[in-house]
């Protein structure tokens, strides 16, 4: 039997027939990650009769009912969807949020802006009724964000790199009071984190570090040289984006690079991970430095992060924990 499901894409309301991992060159490029997933998904749950939906939008759906499983991409709002109540359950990447950021372990200027974020956010979720109050959460899941574009490289041993450390990405303009569109945490991180760049490449001339501006999201070096440049790199800088999840600390610990990243949201799939997780971008260089000298640290780490990919966040992984949750889940009742 053709385990098929049903894709709306971002912006659209045409379903469409989708067979994953079967990826279309009109496809976004998320599909390549959760296409795997939901192969696994749809196997281990073959002969069970579940209707999946693949979605971007997060009030409406083609259809509805208690054989109908979701999984909800791209929401950086990290709002509720107005249907989980009518669906088996929602599965969603970036649902793993600070509803209210720690603002003691940011600078005056970031304090200010995730306190208006936050508040924005919340103010948003009560006006379009996607907020969490009231409602029963036991059907909603999170899912990691998964890799973007990639390609399959053979896994090189961290000691045969060239790169000591990696960065490519959109930093954008140097926020500035006089500009206060740009003040905005993305962009705060990214250029802490380029300013103790700098700092390194000061420091220690002879290491060998790599950073690839892009001029925004999706540009910049293609999929295969973005991969082999993972590769062949040792540590990979994962500041945080718009949300405090980022794809390129899945592509990073996929390609069994050690991944430093701002403070993670409290995922499950967070729990025991290798990654390096920092307040400040100032903080990564004390760790950067150790590893780089301590062969042994570095390979464990290395293996770590690869054992984490592996067994927690992989296609594999995650297709497998959708199945167990969608089969442990109760049915509902008549929608």
């Amino acid at each position: 039997m053709l385990r098929r499901c049903t894709l709306v894409t971002r912006g659209e309301s045409t379903p469409f027939e989708w067979l994953p991992p079967q990826v279309e060159p009109w496809m976004p490029h998320d599909c390549r990650y959760f296409g795997e997933v939901l192969s696994e998904a749809l196997t281990r749950l073959e002969g069970s009769h579940w209707r999946f939906i693949v979605t971007w939008n997060t009030d409406q759906l083609p259809f509805v009912g208690p054989d109908v499983v979701v999984v909800l991409l791209g929401d950086e709002w990290s709002r509720v969807p107005t249907y989980l109540e009518s669906v088996h359950a929602v599965f969603k990447t970036m649902n793993s949020v600070h509803e209210v950021p720690d603002l003691r372990n940011l600078s005056g200027l970031q304090q200010a802006v995730e306190a208006v974020k936050s508040v924005r956010n919340k103010t948003f979720k009560v006006l379009t009724g996607q907020g969490s109050r009231g409602r029963d959460l036991s059907r909603l899941f999170s899912l990691p964000l998964g890799y973007y574009k990639q390609v399959e490289i053979p896994i090189v041993p961290i000691e045969k790199r060239n790169i000591d450390v990696f960065f490519s990405g959109h930093i954008g303009q140097l926020p500035s009071l006089i500009r206060p569109r740009t003040l905005r945490p993305k962009e705060i991180a990214r250029h802490e984190m380029y300013q103790i760049v700098n700092h390194i490449r000061k420091e220690r001339s002879d290491l060998v570090v790599h950073v690839e501006p892009q001029a925004e999201f999706g540009t910049g070096l293609s999929p295969e040289m973005y991969s082999r440049k993972l590769m062949d790199s040792k540590i990979c800088l994962s500041p945080r984006g718009s949300h405090p999840e980022t794809l390129r600390l899945y592509e990073g610990a996929r390609a069994g690079c050690v991944v430093i990243a701002n403070r993670l949201p409290n995922a499950w799939y967070y729990k025991d991970s290798p990654v390096i997780q920092v307040d400040r971008w100032s903080e990564a260089a004390s760790p950067i430095f150790s590893l780089l000298a301590d062969r042994e640290a570095l390979v464990r780490t290395h293996q770590e992060t690869l054992a984490w990919y592996r067994e927690v966040v992989s296609p594999e992984a995650i297709g497998k924990y959708i199945a167990d949750q969608v089969a442990a889940l109760p049915r509902l009742g008549n929608v």
